[in-house]
Order: C-alpha cells, then sequence, then structure tokens
C-alpha cells in the first residue's frame, strides 16, 4: 500500500463500489482507511475522480475515533488540495477549515503545520474572490512563522508570496512588491536555486505585479490629465 497509485486505488473502487459509501461505526470509509498507508492526495484524487460525493457526503469522518486526530488533518487538508486542483474552491474551504481545527487540537496555535492550514485556507478563499478573509488568515499565518520559523524557512517565504498575490489582487501593487522582495530574501537564505520552480514562479509574479503598477499608473495619469 505504501506504492499506491492513482490506478491502483480506481481499480479498488471499480471492484469495491461500497468502499465510497459505507462507513463504519467509526463514520470511517474503507477509502479512508487506504490513506492511512498511502498518499492521502492520491487516494482522495481517485476517489473524487469515481465518486465526487462519497468524499462530499462523509465530513463526519471528521469525529472517527479509529483515527488520531492528526491523521484525520492529513485527510482533510489532502481532500482540500483536490478540491482546489479541481476548482471546487467551495468544498476546498470547508475541508480546510476541518483540517485547521484539528490541527489546532494536536499541534496548538503556535506551529509551523498551523500556519501552513491557513495558509492553505487563505488560497481557497483569494480562489473565491474573498480578498479580505484571504489576508486575514496570512496576517495569522505570518504571525505565527514570525514567532516560530527562522527567516530561512521557505514556508515563510511560500506565505509571503500568497500575500503579495491578495495585495495585488486588491491593486495595492507596492505593497505586493515589499512581499514579493521578502521571498525572494528568504528563498535565498534558504538556499533554493533560481531554477526551482517557486523561485521562478516568483520572478514572473513580480514581472506581472510591476507591469500591473506601470499599467495602473498610466491610467491614473491619463484620468488625471482629462
Amino acid at each position: 500500500c505504501n506504492n499506491t497509485s492513482l490506478r491502483v486505488v480506481k481499480n479498488m473502487i471499480k471492484l469495491y463500489p461500497e468502499s465510497t459509501s459505507i462507513p463504519d461505526d467509526a463514520y470511517m470509509l474503507p477509502i479512508h482507511r487506504a490513506c492511512c498507508y498511502g498518499v492521502p492526495d492520491v487516494v482522495i484524487n481517485a476517489l473524487y475522480q469515481s465518486n465526487k460525493n462519497a468524499i462530499v457526503k462523509n465530513k463526519n469522518m471528521r469525529y472517527s475515533k479509529s483515527l488520531d486526530k492528526g491523521m484525520r488533518a492529513t485527510i482533510f487538508g489532502s481532500m482540500g488540495n483536490v478540491y482546489v486542483g479541481n476548482g471546487d474552491y467551495e468544498l476546498a474551504c470547508d475541508s480546510y477549515s476541518i483540517s485547521l481545527i484539528l490541527k489546532r487540537e494536536v499541534y496548538g496555535n503556535e506551529h509551523v503545520i498551523v500556519a501552513q492550514a491557513l495558509t492553505k485556507l487563505s488560497i481557497a478563499h483569494r480562489k473565491l474572490g474573498k480578498l479580505s478573509t484571504a489576508k486575514v488568515y496570512l496576517e495569522e499565518s505570518l504571525s505565527i512563522l514570525n514567532r516560530v520559523a527562522n527567516d530561512s524557512d521557505p514556508e515563510l517565504g511560500d506565505t509571503m508570496v500568497q500575500m503579495g498575490k491578495v495585495l495585488s489582487k486588491e491593486r495595492h501593487f507596492n505593497r505586493a512588491h515589499k512581499y514579493f522582495i521578502n521571498a525572494c530574501r528568504v528563498y535565498k537564505s534558504a538556499k533554493i536555486p533560481p531554477e526551482d520552480p517557486c523561485q521562478c514562479n516568483l520572478r514572473q509574479l513580480l514581472r506581472q505585479n510591476f507591469a500591473n503598477a506601470s499599467k495602473s499608473a498610466r491610467a491614473s495619469r491619463k484620468q488625471q490629465s482629462s
């Protein structure tokens, strides 16, 4: 099971369709138990592709006694990842919220894992256009990371990038630029190579933010002169 693949899980669902619809006394589906032995994102994605409603309708798994809270938090986080990957942002918000609640109970508030959960929840809200809510989650995430992480923790850089994206969406281009630049410094301190995808993505965001800022400034000058 440690080598669980999308094909294997899909075949399991095909052979045992009850695994997507019959929970046990602890609200656990057999397919959810598979998450204990395989990569949760892979298992949940296979379930999503085969029977989306099976995971939408089984939020009671958060109360299961047969899995520890840490594992349940991981599974709900994976559900959120799969929903985001498939554009179901409302469902992603629900799953990430449950994951966050469980992670707070397991790790307390002052933990990088809780900060990561807050950042993921912010991404789902940003995708829905709920920028103010996304910013609240990012502010809390950054506050935690500034206390418990070091200046070269990539998670800090990733969260700064997400804040920059929100601010850029709000057309606060100068503030967004500062977050992007600070993220560059974190990645440099973390010795992340320039060709790494996160570095490439950040350079693209900087260029796009600069272009949007320039366009906004030109439009403002044109409006003032007319």
